[in-house]
């Protein structure tokens, strides 16, 4: 029996009573195991990366292959049209371009001239949306609730723990030391809810205030916008937060004195 690495088949092991040599042969074996693994492992990856390869000579094989009365590759038309030109309706009036990254040529009203313009929809071909559109700040006012807690470890999570288990959703959380001890604001989605949550876990939060929140497209200036308005309302802003929140938006929150909320209300259009 063909038998390179020199280890007995499983069944036929010479029984043995000492019980180091059996724990050496269950280390050697199992080293043995390790190996085969990695190796196997190793073809499987590289049967792989041949069949890409192959797929990828098939694919660049039928584009140059000459069609019957045609170019190498074939008519690259799409619908009898090339790519670029525009598609029309039965009136002659362009609707789109077969090629969205091609410049689109628009006719001005109650005019011959025509001018060049390219599509600024994102992820809309031959579509133009201002993203100012797409993805306007929004800017609303709302409440939230502060306490006093011990400054240690776990403290937070004991905290946002007893609040996920009575079903409390946050818009936002924050905590920072204060004097020996810490602060920390809880905004939530349902004033109402946490306030029934609270009382059940004993916590001593503060009456309702007021914060302001802000969501939108992550750009430059977008907070700049927002202090801009309140330096020119001439309403100082207590302290701030924010952030990217991904996929191109960001999130912050703020503070103004409670005498001055109405008034950056108003200049902010907070809803």
């Amino acid at each position: 029996m063909w038998n390179p690495l020199n280890f007995p088949p499983p069944g036929m092991v010479t029984p043995t009573v000492n019980i180091e040599e059996i724990e050496k042969k269950i280390v050697g074996l199992k080293a043995v195991e390790t190996w085969l693994t990695m190796n196997v492992g190793f073809v499987q990856m590289t049967v792989k990366t041949l069949e890409m390869q192959k797929s990828a000579l098939e694919s660049l094989t039928a584009s140059t292959k000459p069609q019957p009365g045609g170019k190498p590759g074939g008519d690259r038309r799409i619908g009898g049209r090339r790519p670029g030109s525009d598609v029309r309706a039965p009136t002659g009036r362009r609707i789109f371009r077969l090629n969205p990254d091609a410049p689109r040529r628009i006719k001005c009203a109650g005019s011959r001239r025509t001018r060049n313009r390219r599509s600024s929809g994102d992820g809309i071909p031959g579509i133009a949306i201002p993203k100012e559109a797409v993805m306007a700040t929004t800017i609303r006012r709302t409440a939230y609730f502060s306490m006093q807690t011990s400054n240690r470890p776990g403290q937070g999570a004991k905290l946002l723990n007893g609040l996920a288990a009575h079903g409390v959703n946050l818009i936002a959380f924050t905590g920072f030391p204060n004097a020996g001890r810490a602060q920390v604001d809880f905004v939530p989605y349902d004033a109402a809810k946490f306030a029934r949550a609270a009382r059940k876990l004993g916590l001593k939060v503060s009456k309702k205030k007021t914060v302001f929140v802000a969501q939108g497209a992550d750009k430059p200036g977008a907070i700049a916008g927002i202090c801009s308005k309140l330096a020119k309302a001439r309403i100082n802003m207590v302290a701030m937060d924010a952030v990217a929140a991904g996929a191109g938006r960001y999130g912050a929150m703020f503070w103004v004195k409670a005498r001055d909320v109405a008034r950056a209300a108003r200049a902010l259009r907070a809803r």
